[in-house]
């Protein structure tokens, strides 16, 4: 059970979600540890981080989405975007080594209690790295033996950003073009290449 001190009371709202809470660490190996603070993020809500660099190598600022908590055994990268020679299993937070509770079943986050900050588990849509002073022309996805790299990390919250809604844009926009379409196609009857044309015109306005 989380210890409070010998003088300290749990609020309602601790009380709360202690009860909630599914799989609790031993908190009394942490006595600086805080309550946990609200998610600002949701599973399947798209998340960016910053640039950084590495050594001599600049690991470009991509895009991700959070994911529920993976099966113990999945190799989940530490606050990287990129394979590190550190990575190792999820082992899940019964095990001691993780110093994480699960304060919110199904959210895709854990308490760090070391840092008393939330981390969220993040699959990224990586891109290739690249030297220091060089700027790449073109968007290089990561590859592993052929297929795209979707590293899996645990990620500290104060690196994430939330990304802009550009799906929901592009879906709407899919949506117009074929309702356009459509239409030039119904009510014209003229060939698709004209009607293609004519939709990425409109499209413009």
């Amino acid at each position: 059970m989380r210890p409070y001190g010998e003088s300290a009371q749990p609020t309602n709202k601790q009380a709360s979600s202690i009860q909630q809470a599914t799989i609790m660490a031993d908190w009394s190996l942490y006595p600086d540890a805080t309550e946990p603070t609200a998610p600002r993020f949701q599973v399947g809500e798209l998340v960016h981080t910053h640039s950084s660099l590495h050594e001599s190598t600049v690991e470009p600022a991509v895009f991700g989405v959070i994911i529920e908590e993976p099966e113990e055994g999945t190799i989940v990268q530490d606050s990287s975007t990129i394979s590190r020679s550190w990575e190792r299993e999820w082992e899940g937070v019964e095990n001691p080594h993780e110093e994480a509770d699960i304060d919110l079943p199904g959210s895709g986050s854990v308490w760090f209690l070391p840092d008393n900050e939330r981390k969220y588990f993040v699959k990224w849509m990586n891109k290739e790295t690249y030297p220091v002073n060089t700027q790449p022309t073109e968007f290089r996805p990561m590859m592993t033996n052929g297929e795209p790299t979707l590293n899996i990390s645990l990620h500290f919250e104060r690196s994430l950003y939330k990304a802009p809604n550009f799906i929901a844009k592009l879906r709407s926009k899919v949506a117009q073009r074929k309702e356009v379409e459509e239409v030039l196609t119904e009510r014209l009857n003229i060939d698709d290449c004209s009607t293609q044309g004519i939709a990425g015109m409109v499209m413009q306005y």
